[in-house]
């Protein structure tokens, strides 16, 4: 399967000022997937060692952290020569090896030469006990799998050809367009975008395979609150929020209330529960905003938030909601009072690199959505139907003078004024359509910067 991060990969590989990759991300969206399939198509051979499965590997470690004698005890174990450039070393759930992590900062400093990376949980690599590498790895987050991705899996296309589609001049059909895409984006919500789950869907089409698949994936997830949980009254806190988010995304307001959790709740007792599942990358977590200006993270207002779930099909299916309910247009993102189509556009929009994603309260309007551009805070409200109604962007507007607005829905690409209408189905290319529809001297600003 084609993911957008392999182009990251490969620039990385490239940079001649590269450092230890150091990969992040949830458990199965596909990490250790990508970096083997990296060694396949451009490295002569790979060194795989994989620290939970392997833990013979951890007393080289443990005797030293000089790059020259750990690739000579490597060499010999294995059997295999470790070659500048030609070889590919990865360690994999580096989290169960700490004093791999710190290696990392040896093989930076003393052997650039060797092409390393490093793949862990987020939540594993940040409790490992012992120093971060700061300034000696370079970074990069794996998400679950993106609509486009999604599409060239399961139906072989891509969703659109490049950036320029999106000029203003290109003669397009976009009901047709919309039409086209209406039943892949469907199963894209009834699937989600965890590799596994794709994978079963675009060889299968067996909804049953997939439902017990999201079902195992969720189990697994539900196990570790107790592996890497220090206590069971943690493990249980951390159990009580996650299941939480159904009903938190289930209401109108979809603020998060700890009382949601369970009668008589309190902030200081699940506040760490909750940091713990952003940390393991299960859940987004997006706060409000005092003030819709940039940057947004400096008028953060913690003790209002909302979260949603990493994969929008783990929530539907965490939600328990039937495939039968998402079979018609009307239905597709109503359902569950619009919590599927926030999530879509909150994942999209991740993936996209479009953060910090906030959200803002105003006089008797909430705007559902914040992103920066370049200096440029833009808001967002996301439809779940052809509702042309937009009474709080229009406020919103009003009161701060934003030079555009986005509107997420099932209508065509259109602009109405300073309100551009995204389909749905675009979302992955919210940053190329922005960047077409600005206002032309807001464009240029922003180019330049």
């Amino acid at each position: 399967m084609k993911r957008n991060a392999m182009n990251q990969l490969l620039a990385w590989k490239s940079n001649p000022r590269r450092k230890p990759l150091l990969i992040y991300g949830a458990r199965q969206v596909g990490k250790t997937y990508l970096i083997k399939k990296l060694a396949d198509d451009h490295y002569r051979q790979l060194v795989y060692i994989n620290f939970e499965e392997e833990t013979r590997f951890h007393r080289y470690f443990d005797q030293s952290l000089q790059p020259k004698s750990l690739l000579t005890s490597l060499s010999l174990d294995l059997g295999q020569a470790i070659t500048p450039g030609d070889t590919l070393i990865f360690f994999d759930e580096i989290q169960a090896c700490p004093r791999a992590l710190t290696a990392l900062k040896y093989f930076c400093e003393q052997a650039p030469e060797y092409h390393v990376v490093a793949a862990g949980s987020l939540l594993g690599v940040q409790m490992a006990p012992t120093s971060f590498p700061v300034g000696k790895v370079d970074l990069l987050t794996v998400s679950p799998m993106t609509f486009g991705e999604f599409l060239q899996a399961s139906e072989g296309v891509h969703l659109l050809p490049d950036r320029h589609f999106f000029a203003k001049t290109t003669p397009v059909d976009w009901s047709s367009l919309g039409e086209r895409f209406a039943d892949p984006l469907r199963n894209y919500l009834l699937t989600g975008g965890m590799p596994e789950v794709v994978d079963i869907w675009s060889k299968t089409r067996d909804i049953t395979q997939v439902i017990r698949t999201q079902e195992q994936i969720l189990a697994a997830y539900q196990r570790d609150f107790t592996k890497h949980t220090d206590s069971k009254t943690m493990a249980l806190r951390v159990s009580l929020t996650w299941q939480s988010i159904v009903s938190q995304l289930g209401r109108e307001n979809k603020k998060f209330i700890y009382q949601t959790i369970k009668n008589g709740a309190r902030a200081r007792e699940f506040e760490l529960a909750l940091n713990w599942l952003h940390d393991a990358g299960l859940i987004y977590k997006l706060p409000s905003v005092s003030r819709p200006a940039y940057p947004l993270t400096a008028f953060d207002d913690l003790s209002a938030f909302k979260i949603y779930l990493l994969d929008v099909g783990l929530l539907r299916q965490k939600a328990q909601i039937a495939t039968s309910d998402l079979l018609t247009s009307e239905q597709l993102f109503a359902t569950y009072k619009g919590a599927l189509a926030e999530n879509y556009i909150v994942q999209a929009l991740t993936a996209a690199h479009l953060q910090p994603l906030r959200y803002h309260v105003f006089d008797r309007y909430e705007i559902d959505l914040l992103i920066q551009l370049e200096g440029i805070v833009i808001p967002v409200e996301i439809k779940s139907g052809t509702d042309k109604k937009h009474a709080s962007l229009t406020n919103y507007l009003e009161r701060y003078h934003s030079p555009l607005a986005i509107r997420f829905s099932q209508l065509p690409l259109h602009q109405s004024g300073k309100i551009l209408n995204i389909p749905l189905y675009l979302a992955d290319f919210t940053r190329e359509i922005v960047n077409a529809y600005l206002p032309v001297e807001r464009n240029v600003q922003w180019l330049a910067c």
